[in-house]
């Protein structure tokens, strides 16, 4: 199992940014051919962190569905019971 995020190559440092902030994980380069990096943790302590960040905080459904397999798939191989928050407030600048 796997957390990962891929960018283009030219957009890589934001990965590296990502990686440093949370200090963990790994940024590599994914494709010769396409020019991506990707950022990956394949860890349990590290998708753990990422499951709590991620949780409750992922506007577009598509994601949250993606979000909720990811979880229950990491329940399921980790013996776990991470629950799915309930989605945040919606992101405004109406408050910025």
């Amino acid at each position: 199992m796997e957390f990962k995020i891929t960018q283009s190559s030219r957009d890589a440092q934001l990965l590296f940014n990502i990686k440093k902030t949370l200090g963990f994980g790994s940024v590599t380069k994914q494709s010769k051919m396409s020019n991506t990096h990707h950022y990956r943790v394949r860890d349990k302590e590290g998708l753990e962190k990422i499951i709590e960040i991620l949780n409750g905080n992922l506007q577009l459904k598509k994601r949250q569905d993606q979000f909720r397999e990811f979880v229950e798939g990491f329940n399921k191989l980790y013996s776990t019971a991470i629950q799915i928050k309930p989605i945040q407030d919606l992101i405004s600048l109406d408050k910025a």
